[in-house]
């Protein structure tokens, strides 16, 4: 089977090994996904930067965090799933919030399930939407200008579930109490058993 290099601050290739430092300074450790991006100094530049904009997108630190678990379960992505309920506990979501997004069940609050329901017919759907989605995301008061704050939140969670998936990632010592196995996994889905 292939392996994959993970690398962190030290052993990155020169030109990535900035992006690695300001995330490590950032979050404690470098996440995998990130050391794995690191093979690539334009790969983790640019994960880097979507990242960045996305936290700069109108959407909150917990909406984010809807929108990346959303995309991450319905994507199947056990590295992802487990890394952000991590991120999610710290970001106040209750156990039975994070149990809902980890299975797809109801949210408590009336906006955030149309954020995640939302959220997740648009990474099912690839885009083609609804009507009926739309009007749901717009009646829980969220605009057109976050349609596309939305899509850059998706777009950074589909390039870490693919490549998660792809290397088979381990999930991070900081995430192992949060593993995830995805409901109803069919024959199509690849898990990240390593």
């Amino acid at each position: 089977m292939t392996s994959f290099e993970i690398f962190d601050e030290n052993s990155a290739p020169p030109a990535a090994r900035g992006a690695l430092s300001a995330i490590a300074k950032k979050a404690g450790f470098v996440p995998r996904i990130f050391g794995l991006f690191a093979a690539s100094h334009v790969a983790v530049h640019a994960l880097v930067a979507l990242s960045a904009a996305f936290q700069a997108s109108a959407f909150t630190a917990r909406e984010r965090e809807i929108i990346s678990m959303a995309t991450s379960a319905e994507n199947q992505c056990v590295y992802c799933v487990a890394g952000h309920t991590a991120f999610s506990r710290i970001a106040g979501f209750s156990d039975d919030d994070l149990q809902a997004m980890r299975e797809g069940a109801s949210l408590s609050d009336p906006r955030e399930d149309a954020l995640y329901r939302f959220t997740r017919e648009v990474a099912a759907a690839r885009g083609g939407i609804s009507p009926i989605a739309l009007e749901r995301f717009f009646a829980a008061g969220f605009g057109k200008p976050q349609i596309f704050d939305l899509l850059i939140g998706v777009a950074e969670k589909t390039m870490t579930n693919f490549a998660s998936k792809i290397a088979r990632l381990e999930i991070d010592e900081q995430f192992a109490g949060f593993a995830w196995t995805p409901p109803n996994t069919g024959a199509r889905f690849l898990t990240n058993a390593v």
